[in-house]
């Protein structure tokens, strides 16, 4: 496809056709030569795996093996790129003679079939993205049943296709820190390339990213669906009563409210709910951030220390809760909710907490507003907490409450909402290149907010110190004393590398918080 241009609706349809024709047999002939390469090369490391299996191999055979991995990891990516570019042919194939939009920019950054269909006046960077994209959301196995992300999107409509194409547009050249390229091309290619562990062939280019809600990806320590997993019922048995907190950041004291909710505990028949919230994605976002093209200068440095003073506030509430003995154990985490033109954020607090004491939800709301509230007005005046907390009624809803508390950030919503409200917002005028600018600094603000650091003499308090983006105090540690059924996976990882505990920082790094 690279030989036609957007000159192409001037052929013929039948010859336009004939010639895509022409192209998918190619495709397919270079994809059945790779096919036989892999088989091959994968053929000649099961044989080197097997012959090593029953005592140690000479250093020059592991030095044949280890060519024959690079050649099995070479022929797999060969293969991966010709399966790409076989979808990509055999869609242009069914789309026919269909006439591309008369400029790129009427077309949205989040509509692949429209970015797809007029790739060809896009840069190569951006298009080779598109091309991806779109041949993951439509990419079958060898039985011609739909994939994983094919699902998604098609059956389950997830809206993956639209926040992958999000991400290929946040950059395409130098970002704020050192690249984004890199962390978006993973993403992107996240599931397509495999690699040989150990004579045979195993995923390997994953994200590993653990705000990412595509896949849910399991990392070892931490990962969502090992919490979930964690959160059943028999765990719920054993914590007694539970309870499920958000705490959010007002600007005006008004709308600063202490709310305790009691559920109700016999469903007849309801669909189940997504978990009580206070509002926040209703209301406007709660800190405006300036708008600059880097994120590091003074004025942002002046947002994120309002929102490290309102998080440690929180974060140093949910702590009492356990110290003081009004819970056993909790678990929470930061939950963030962004809008661009202007850009603000809205960082707030999700918890499960559970006690094998009963407590009143309404006297529990009042206690951690009083401590939040007692904080912000030495740190953070004008800044008020407000504070909802819920009873969880079945474990049915913890499961729930335990998904939402750890799902990403919705960056779909927030370019939905660029579009209804500049309808007529083009890819060239200033307002456009504002956006771009937000979008692709939003990362790293938000990595910034966890990653600074506070000097001995700040006047903001010792509980922004530690202000980690997921909090786990008590008894909801995977450790010896913790009530969470912890799969054997991740009882293994913890053992093998003599962690008792492990808490994930917001940055995505590993704290180990004691030592078996």
């Amino acid at each position: 496809m690279n030989n036609i241009d957007t000159t192409a609706d001037l052929i013929p349809a039948n010859v336009r056709r004939r010639m895509l024709h022409d192209q998918a047999w190619l495709k397919k002939r270079e994809r059945e030569n790779a096919e036989r390469w892999r088989a091959k090369t994968q053929r000649r490391v099961d044989d080197l795996a097997a012959s090593h299996s029953t005592g140690p191999e000479p250093d020059n055979a592991r030095l044949d093996e280890k060519e024959s991995r690079r050649e099995a990891g070479a022929a797999a990516a060969s293969l991966v790129y010709k399966l790409i570019e076989e979808i990509t042919a055999q869609s242009d194939m069914q789309a026919g003679a269909a006439r591309p939009a008369a400029d790129l920019r009427d077309i949205r950054i989040d509509d692949l079939t429209s970015l797809f269909r007029n790739r060809m006046q896009m840069g190569a960077t951006l298009r080779r993205r598109i091309e991806k994209i779109h041949a993951k959301v439509h990419w079958t196995n060898d039985d011609g049943d739909a994939t994983f992300f094919n699902k998604a999107v098609h059956k389950n409509n997830i809206p993956l296709d639209k926040l992958l194409c999000i991400l290929a547009h946040m950059s395409l050249g130098p970002g704020v820190d050192g690249s984004l390229d890199p962390w978006i091309e993973t993403i992107i290619e996240c599931g397509l390339f495999t690699r040989v562990h150990r004579g045979k062939h195993k995923y390997a280019r994953r994200c590993q990213n653990p705000e990412c809600d595509f896949c849910n990806y399991v990392n070892p320590s931490d990962g969502i669906k090992t919490l979930a997993a964690a959160y059943d019922e028999p765990a719920f048995r054993r914590g007694g009563h539970w309870f499920w907190f958000t705490i959010s950041a007002r600007n005006s004291a008004s709308e600063a409210k202490a709310t305790g909710h009691v559920a109700d505990t016999v469903r007849l028949g309801k669909t189940p709910v997504g978990p009580p919230t206070s509002g926040e994605h209703a209301d406007n976002r709660t800190f405006a951030w300036p708008s600059l093209a880097v994120p590091d200068e003074l004025p942002d440095y002046d947002v994120q220390k309002r929102i490290r003073a309102f998080l440690g506030a929180g974060q140093l509430a949910l702590g009492k809760l356990v110290k003081d003995h009004w819970l056993d154990g909790i678990r929470a985490r930061v939950e963030d909710s962004v809008e661009f033109l202007p850009y603000r954020s809205h960082q707030h607090w999700h918890a499960v907490g559970s006690s094998c004491t009963e407590h009143d939800p309404q006297a529990m709301a009042e206690k951690i507003k009083e401590e939040c509230d007692a904080v912000l007005e030495k740190t953070c005046p004008g800044v008020y907490a407000d504070v909802l907390v819920s009873t969880i009624p079945s474990a049915e809803d913890l499961y729930r409450y335990v998904k939402y508390m750890n799902k990403g950030v919705d960056l779909v919503r927030a370019v939905d909402s660029v579009y209804n409200r500049y309808p007529a917002i083009g890819r060239e005028p200033a307002r456009y290149r504002q956006f771009r600018n937000e979008l692709s600094t939003w990362r790293q603000r938000t990595k910034t907010v966890f990653q600074t650091r506070i000097t001995i003499d700040d006047e903001r308090g010792m509980h922004t110190y530690c202000l980690r983006k997921r909090y786990v105090g008590g008894n909801h540690r995977f450790r010896k004393g913790s009530i969470l059924s912890e799969t054997e996976r991740h009882r293994f990882w913890r053992e093998e590398h003599g962690v008792a505990s492990v808490s994930v920082r917001g940055a995505g790094f590993l704290e180990i918080s004691e030592s078996a």
